[in-house]
Parts: C-alpha cells; structure tokens; sequence
C-alpha cells in the first residue's frame, strides 16, 4: 500500500502494478521446493509486519492475494 486517504468522501488506497499472476496461479496445486516456499514465507512474513506495524491489518491472506512482481518477489494485495 504506498497511500490511503478519502477523496470526496470515499476511502481510497494505492498499490503498485504487479505483473507477475497470483501465488495460487504459480503453485496450481503443485507445492513449492522446501527452500524456495521458506524463502516466500519469510518475505510474506516481513511484509506483513510491516502492514502490522502501519497499522493495516490484513484478513484474508491467501495464495490468490499475493501477486507475483515479474522477477518473482511477493506482494501482498486485497487490503480492501
């Protein structure tokens, strides 16, 4: 989430244009290596305290609302 606000009274946030498809698309029913699912976790980890320690709480984290930036690296969507 790079912003939040209201505009017109309507609540508002912006997130960056990710390209790479979902986790659920990447996995497709087909579990990931042992290191590279550990490498994920851990960065979906950081990414959550770091909504957490903004104060953003996240309710509905699952493979079909984490995107997938082109080079791999997770980002976490569906804040809404």
């Amino acid at each position: 989430v790079y912003d939040s606000g209201e505009f017109d009274s309507r609540p508002y946030f912006t997130m960056e244009l990710v390209q790479g498809g979902t986790l659920a698309q990447k996995l497709a029913g087909t579990p990931l290596p042992a290191r590279e699912a550990a490498t994920l976790i851990a960065a979906l980890a950081g990414a959550v305290q770091a909504a957490h320690a903004a104060g953003i709480v996240h309710r509905d984290l699952k493979p079909s609302n984490v995107l997938l930036a082109t080079d791999g690296t997770p980002k976490v969507s569906d804040f809404g």
